[in-house]
């Protein structure tokens, strides 16, 4: 939290020896599937310096709310696009996504949601939701959505 802003947090978590992806600039950008393949090595425990499967939320996932601020859709921390204030999606949209992406990939998914901030949980990957997941990320939009 104090180092905060462009990768602060990052180093700052680097000190304590956690870890957090923190892709800023041009050199390797930051994209949704950049975050869920983040994600996969995580619950693996393959990230650089995990030392287990463990993973921290620094907030409790069953305290996420939809209302307040940040709300999902509301475009209030950093993008690459100037939308602060604006409905989109920033990085304070991310978390969101993370715990909808393990609760999906991950056999103990109820567990996620009894989590206190700061508890240590492992996700018990689950392979055939993973490859349900990617064929329904795969399959192009239906009805209104789809392009003419």
């Amino acid at each position: 939290h104090a180092a905060g802003g462009h990768g602060g947090h990052a180093r700052a978590c680097i000190s304590a020896s956690l870890n957090i992806l923190s892709l800023y600039g041009t050199r390797l950008p930051y994209n949704i599937c950049r975050n869920f393949e983040w994600q996969v090595c995580a619950a693996k425990g393959l990230v650089p310096g995990q030392g287990g499967k463990g993973i921290i939320f620094s907030k409790a996932p069953k305290d996420l709310e939809f209302e307040g601020s940040p709300r999902l859709g509301q475009c209030s921390g950093y993008s690459q696009v100037d939308c602060v204030g604006e409905d989109g999606y920033a990085t304070d949209s991310i978390f969101f996504l993370e715990v909808c992406l393990f609760s999906a990939i991950c056999s103990n998914r109820q567990d996620l949601f009894r989590l206190r901030s700061g508890d240590e949980w492992e996700c018990d990957l689950d392979e055939g939701a993973y490859w349900d997941l990617i064929e329904k990320l795969r399959t192009p939009p239906v009805g209104a959505w789809q392009r003419p």
